[in-house]
Formats: structure tokens, sequence, C-alpha cells
């Protein structure tokens, strides 16, 4: 039991196992027994310490033993970017947050590798108290506005998934110091709250590129950048464009209040910039994207079914079994002579006699 509670025989692989099943007693033995801190900033399966795996559980206690040793890794990074605070974040566990937040050095605003925030995926999740503690901590107003790689911000991801009232939250807090709320942003999410999740999780050039998909309908491409248009706006001019191609356009020369149409020549303002979604146009290239799919996901099944062993019906079954029966018999039947011959010789002589005598004219 002593050699238990100092560390002893508790290894590396239990420490994190101990860390991920609430077992308290291992995790502290472990701590004790192993003085130098990186021993227990060591990473595990997935690239996990045994504080972002006991975050993600929900083991208060344990992450309050490890955040007691002086140099914890904090922020530490999975292979997938989750820190203990935003794997903390995103499950919900308020008391792991808030003892992480108090903690000098905490990156409030690491992103993983998707682009997501400790703020974005509490955002998501729908955890108010959460949003709260963060709001509070974050000072730059820039990282509440923050765009993933689906270019969606927290305020997006509270929308688009009804949590109005932490997306009321984040905009008081950007206000509150000094931002200015970008209205594009808030008409895009008041319309593509009636649009499928996909509209806004992956753009569509990236969902025909899963399929290798290359020949696009020249309907669904920008005139522009002639890219498949993820978010297409129909200009004064009558021509549509995705928002961000016209963007860079207008960036490119210069900013100005207004340029020339590069298909009609018609001057376009750069506050059509704000204009709102086109849906019609969107909901056609949603249809052609998710017929693509389809047709992929056909086409895969059906080279899966050509290269799946086919099973014999029961009635193919029963004429293959009589068949090979039969086939059996015959073989059996044509292989008795010979043998007969080769295990009694004699009876074959006396057999060959007897025909002899059978067979000679009868003497009159």
């Amino acid at each position: 039991m002593l050699r238990r509670f100092f560390g002893f025989g508790v290894t590396f692989k239990q420490f994190i196992e101990a860390a991920e099943k609430n077992n308290l007693r291992d995790v502290q033995s472990y701590i004790n027994a192993h003085p130098d801190v990186a021993a227990i900033n060591a990473v595990g399966q997935f690239g996990n310490t045994a504080l972002t795996a006991a975050a993600y559980q929900g083991h208060t206690a344990i992450v309050t033993a490890l955040l007691a040793k002086d140099n914890i890794a904090l922020n530490a990074a999975n292979h997938d970017g989750y820190t203990a605070l935003s794997m903390a974040a995103y499950q919900g566990h308020t008391a792991i947050v808030t003892a992480l937040l108090a903690k000098d050095g905490i990156a409030i605003n690491a992103a993983n590798r998707f682009g997501n925030t400790a703020l974005s995926m509490a955002a998501y999740q729908g955890h108010t108290t959460i949003v709260i503690a963060l709001l509070a901590k974050i000072v730059d107003v820039n990282h509440l506005t923050m765009q993933n790689n689906a270019s969606s911000t927290a305020i997006q991801m509270a929308e688009l998934h009804r949590h109005s009232e932490i997306a009321d939250l984040i905009k008081a807090r950007i206000l509150e110091l000094g931002g200015v709320l970008n209205h594009v942003e808030e008409a895009k999410v008041a319309e593509e709250k009636a649009l499928p999740p996909q509209f806004v999780a992956v753009p569509f050039s990236q969902r025909l590129q899963a399929i290798n998909v290359d020949k696009i309908p020249k309907k669904h491409c920008c005139p522009i950048s002639h890219e498949l248009m993820d978010d297409p706006i129909t200009v004064s001019s009558g021509q549509t464009f995705d928002r961000k191609s016209l963007t860079t356009w207008f960036a490119a020369k210069g900013n100005p209040d207004e340029i020339k149409c590069p298909l009609s020549n018609a001057l376009i303002k750069k506050a059509e910039l704000n204009f709102a979604t086109n849906i019609l146009v969107k909901s056609t290239i949603e249809a052609f994207v998710t017929k693509k799919e389809k047709a992929a996901k056909d086409a895969q099944l059906a080279v899966e079914s050509m290269n799946a062993p086919q099973p014999l019906s029961p009635v193919k079954d029963a004429a293959a079994k009589k068949e090979a029966m039969r086939f059996a018999r015959l073989k059996l039947f044509s292989a008795l002579p010979a043998q007969a011959a080769v295990i009694n010789p004699a009876a074959q002589q006396q057999s060959q006699a007897s025909s002899s005598v059978s067979q000679a004219p009868a003497s009159h």
C-alpha cells in the first residue's frame, strides 16, 4: 500500500489512464514520485497529457491536483490542437474552466486545427456560464471576431445553433471593448438560419474536392475567380459574384467607394458587398453539390458490391449440391471394376472361366 502511495509501480501509462478514469490515488502517487514536472507533462495517446485527459472527462479533483504542480503545461495541445481549456469549454465543465482561467499564462484564445477557440466551442455548444467566464477574460476585440476554418465566428456559431442569448453576450462585449458589430456577418447569420448546416460547415469547393469533381457548370462559378461560389451575392448591375471574390476585387483596386463591374462596366458601390446572400443561387449550387456527392457514394457502393463475394441462391445451391453428388457416384462406379481386380484376382479368374464355359457351343 505504501509503495502505491509513493508512486512506486505506477507507470506513465497507468498515470494517464488514472487521469482519464478519475483515479485520484494513482494520479497523486505518480505526482509524488516524480518531482520532475517533465514526467507529468509527457503526452500519451493522441498527444493528450494527464491534464487534457482529465479536463475532457470533467474530473475536477484530478485537474486541481495537477494544477497544483509548478510548471504544469497549461496550454499543451493534443494532435488536434485541443488544450485543457478548450476541452473543458467544449464539454461544458464549468468548474474546470474556472480553475484554468484562474491560472496565469492560460492561453484563452488558442485555436485548434479547425480554427475553433474555447469561446467559439462554448458558444457552439450553448454553455452560457462558460461563455460569460471567457468573455470576462478576453480584452482584445479581435479575439471576439476570430473566424474558424469555415469562416464562422463565435457569434455565427451561436446564432446558427439557436443560442441567441450567447450571441447577444458576445455582441455586447464587442461594443463594451469599443468594437463595431459586423452587420454583414449578422445579415449572413439571419439568412442562413433556415439553410442546411452544410452551407456553413464546409465550403462547396471543399465538398467537391473530396469527391474529385472538377467539372463545374459555368453558371455556378464566380465570373471573377471562375471558381464555385460559396456565398453568392447579386449586385445592382444584375450580375452575381462570390462575396469573397468581389471583396478581393475591390481590395486590388484600392478599396474605392465604387468600381466598374468586370462584366458590364456598370458601377458597383462598395456598400453592395453588404448585400444579402442570394438564397436562390446558393440553393441551386447546394442541389448540384449534393447530387454529385450522392453519385459518388452510389458509385463507391457499386464497386464494393462488385468486389464482394456473391452467395448462391437456395435453388442454385441445391442444384450445385445435387450435381456434385451425381458426379461423385459416377466416379465411384467407374472405379469399381479396377478395384475389384486388385482386391480379389482369383475371383476375377474364376469369373472369366465361368464365362468361357457358358459361351461354349452345346454338344449333341
